[in-house]
């Protein structure tokens, strides 16, 4: 397993460090500033609350995929539902509304198998092939933040993965369509099978915070790629994965999250702030 940081040194390895660094010295120039403009009302006062709900912590902190006795998404008390048909796989539809995560596939149309997210190529039939995604296929699954999380960035995951025929898995972090880091072949704890999902043993966690791949992710990250290199791989979220409890204490797909600032600070219409103890400019 090769493990790859892009390093946060400007001009280095990473084409957002600049920017990161610029706007943290903006953003402490800007708050010494308020600290002395800003009545002391206004500080300790009254705004318009955001639309979106404020961070919270522990189980509220992470978006949870799952897969099994139920299929959604939750997180902070919402509910994603996903539909599912045993017929047809590619009948797989996660609501719109509220959109907390988003799966895209790569190489096919999205497919589910047995509680098991794959892609089905051109040459798929409903089977087995149409939950996982192969390597031979070039097929690829990636999860993103949806639109409801569109003031969010994960932080970590730890996530219920299937291997199959002896697979590998790189796993490729991304921000704004940018990769920040990656882990290239992956492979669990080694001995996945050859055959459909018939045990519990050929399914394995991955979590970027455990002792293997700790500290590789550089920056926060938007988006998550699954990339088979050998076998192939099924995303899931249900009662057969490990119970490792470190993100939340059960089996589901855990992705999470932070709320951070994820914009830009325009400094080229400066406001002329009145000098008459009346004159009192927010912003």
């Amino acid at each position: 397993m090769v493990i790859a940081r892009y390093d946060r040194v400007e001009g280095v390895g990473n084409p957002m460090s600049g920017k990161i660094q610029v706007r943290l010295a903006v953003l402490a120039a800007l708050a010494a500033l308020v600290a002395v403009l800003v009545p002391a009302t206004l500080a300790s006062g009254s705004h318009t609350p955001e639309s979106d709900p404020p961070p919270t912590s522990g189980v509220e902190s992470v978006v949870l995929l799952t897969m099994g006795k139920q299929d959604n998404v939750t997180w902070s008390g919402q509910t994603q539902s996903i539909s599912t048909s045993k017929n047809d796989c590619t009948a797989v539809q996660f609501a719109s509304t509220p959109e907390l995560l988003k799966l895209t596939p790569i190489g096919g149309a999205l497919g589910e198998v047995k509680d098991g997210f794959g892609i089905q190529s051109p040459t798929d039939g409903s089977g087995e092939p149409c939950g996982r995604a192969e390597a031979d296929d070039s097929e690829e699954i990636s999860v993103s933040l949806g639109s409801a999380l569109h003031q969010y960035l994960m932080t970590a995951i730890d996530v219920d993965l299937e291997l199959k025929f002896n697979a590998k898995v790189t796993i490729i972090f991304k921000h704004n369509g940018v990769e920040v880091a990656r882990v290239e072949n992956w492979s669990g704890m080694g001995g996945s099978d050859d055959g459909p999902d018939s045990k519990d043993g050929d399914n394995f966690r991955f979590n970027s915070e455990d002792n293997n791949v700790q500290n590789i992710v550089g920056e926060y990250f938007d988006e998550v790629v699954f990339k088979p290199t050998a076998g192939a791989i099924s995303l899931e979220g249900g009662a057969d994965g490990t119970k490792n409890g470190l993100l939340a204490a059960n089996g589901s797909s855990q992705f999470r999250i932070k709320r951070a600032f994820d914009g830009e600070i325009d400094c080229e219409n400066p406001v002329d702030i009145g000098s008459a103890a009346s004159d009192t400019t927010y912003g």
